[in-house]
């Protein structure tokens, strides 16, 4: 009987999960709000323009999470996440938005290339080269010639087993 209660349970959660449409690919990992304070997580736009919807006043929604254009920030189930309506415990920003989760944080830096799915980085402290992002077999050739390149993060360049050419003369 408790096998039972626990698949039932376990099925009810699954449900309430995928009707909030919290299930997501990747997002940034978190233990408080503050964690989830970056680029790219504090600036999604909660704008809603013309939409005829109760909610929306002066092209932007009214939802609590909704502040300065942007919507809030917070850590919602160890993931950091816009828009969350912690009196309802879930995300608002997605019913009105494509963004459901936040991406990594970009590390402080220039960002000197995109190669497939990575993005490659000249660190400000150091002129350190690092990367961010899924590029396994996409990125092929990259050329990071006179970049002022200094040193590399250990593990740039990790499981990049598609790279054929890599340039990184003149640094």
């Amino acid at each position: 009987m408790r096998a039972a209660g626990s698949i039932s349970l376990a099925g009810g959660l699954l449900g309430l999960l995928l009707s909030a449409q919290m299930v997501t690919t990747h997002a940034y990992a978190c233990e408080s709000d503050a964690d989830c304070r970056y680029r790219g997580c504090t600036d999604v736009s909660c704008a809603c323009g013309s939409v005829s919807h109760d909610r929306c006043v002066d092209g932007f929604w009214t939802y609590s999470t909704c502040n300065n254009g942007v919507w809030d920030a917070k850590c919602f189930a160890g993931q950091c996440a816009p828009g969350v309506d912690p009196a309802n415990s879930l995300s608002v920003v997605q019913t009105h938005t494509p963004v459901d989760a936040c991406p990594d944080p970009p590390p402080p830096g220039v960002q000197l290339q995109v190669c497939g799915g990575c993005s490659f980085w000249l660190e400000e402290d150091g002129n350190r080269l690092s990367s961010t992002g899924e590029c396994a077999t996409t990125c092929t050739y990259l050329y990071l010639s006179h970049r002022g390149i200094e040193a590399v993060a250990q593990g740039t360049f990790s499981g990049m087993t598609g790279l054929r050419s890599l340039s990184l003369r003149g640094n």
